[in-house]
């Protein structure tokens, strides 16, 4: 094969979505696997290598072919060691992953935290392509949020920029992944909007049975869903307020819930914004959808070119 080819894995907390790109940032295949629960970072990264395997076997290629893999991991992550410090979702802290993974193959690897890569994959090919400053927010397990500022990845000075979820919404509220309580993530997270649910009403739902009880009209499940879409706006507004984005991106699992969930968003951010900032900020769902992660960590290697 004359082009080098790009894997991209989008560690997730309940699946790791795995995609292989072509140098023009096209992808050629894809492949999905379930997180599953209680298994070692070593297990979950064999898993890993084992599909790559698999995606390149199953597309004629081989592991020469590759020029890179990039991984987005929902959690801090330090670009220059090559470490996940903290990612609670999946109960992981201070993991050695570019070291475990370059061990085991012959790959160039990146890392980067997984809403810092959907913000990439759409920055470079998707919704943020023609801007210099843009946020995009996730909204699936958690709430989380990739920055872009002058053409690149902003991290900040302790690797913690974005962590959108972790804005207080409620003083002395519910207990978060993170061990803090009243973070916005621990209300309108997907994983949280599901707890907080079943504990109600005493019966085990997901995100997607919320929603569709809402629109069957449960008066519950529309409170449910107003009051996270209430609490989104209220970090994105602070968001726009502070940084002074030319476009925010909403992305993930829950963005597909257009009426019921990314519209309500728009019109608060719109009615409790700074008046300039509104006038002139764009909001909009991104191109990209679930696989922006994916793709943002495939084109984590040209992070160095920019």
């Amino acid at each position: 094969m004359s082009e080098h080819c790009h894997i991209g894995v989008d560690i997730g907390g309940t699946k790791i979505n795995m995609g292989l790109m072509d140098d023009r940032g096209q992808r050629l295949t894809k492949m999905k696997i379930p997180t599953a629960a209680g298994l070692s970072y070593e297990d979950i990264l064999d898993k890993v290598l084992d599909c790559v395997d698999d995606m390149l076997g199953n597309s004629g290629l081989k592991q020469t072919d590759v020029a890179s893999i990039g991984f987005g991991v929902p959690g801090t992550v330090d670009r220059s060691t090559g470490t996940v410090l903290f990612a609670p979702n999946l109960n992981w802290a201070n993991i050695p992953l570019v070291q475990y993974i370059e061990k085991r193959s012959p790959y160039h690897v990146y890392i980067s935290q997984d809403t810092q890569a959907a913000a990439w994959g759409e920055f470079l090919s998707g919704a943020g392509r023609g801007c210099t400053e843009m946020a995009c927010i996730t909204l699936g397990t958690g709430v989380g949020c990739g920055i872009i500022i002058g053409g690149h990845i902003y991290r900040g000075g302790l690797n913690t920029a974005g962590e959108i979820g972790h804005i207080v919404v409620e003083r002395g509220g519910r207990l978060c992944n993170c061990g803090r309580r009243g973070c916005l993530e621990a209300y309108a997270g997907g994983a949280a909007m599901a707890r907080i649910a079943s504990e109600d009403l005493g019966v085990s739902l997901t995100t997607k049975d919320i929603f569709a009880m809402a629109k069957a009209g449960d008066e519950y499940a529309i409170r449910l869903i107003e009051d996270a879409t209430q609490y989104i706006g209220m970090g994105l507004v602070s968001l726009l307020n502070l940084l002074s984005p030319q476009k925010i991106i909403i992305s993930g699992g829950m963005s597909m819930e257009d009426e019921l969930f990314v519209q309500p968003i728009i019109r608060f951010v719109k009615e409790h914004g700074y008046s300039l900032a509104v006038q002139r900020v764009a909001i909009e769902k991104a191109h990209l959808g679930e696989d922006a992660p994916m793709i943002g960590a495939a084109l984590l290697y040209g992070e160095n070119l920019q």
